[in-house]
């Protein structure tokens, strides 16, 4: 697993780097799934990452994590609408 942060360049205007941003996320989560690894790990999927989730997990994997939180928080008390 790779922990990384993009910064804004500062001759950078901001929607332009938010275009460039997804792309770079895009390009190392598509590198590291090739290796195996996960564009996730100790602090879940959050929602910036939530999109990702279908483009990297199966739909089994997505099941399985609906059916744990589900069973851990049955009345969806927890981040509700967050990322399941």
């Amino acid at each position: 697993n790779i922990h990384f942060n993009l910064s804004q360049p500062t001759d950078m205007e901001g929607e332009a780097f938010l275009a460039k941003r997804h792309d770079i996320n895009r390009q190392i989560h598509d590198l590291v799934m090739t290796m195996d690894g996960s564009f996730s790990a100790e602090h879940g999927i959050g929602v910036l990452k939530r999109d990702d989730l279908a483009r990297y997990k199966s739909g089994v994997e997505i099941d399985l994590m609906r059916q744990l939180k589900q069973t851990l928080d049955p009345d969806n008390l927890l981040n509700p609408g967050k990322v399941l």
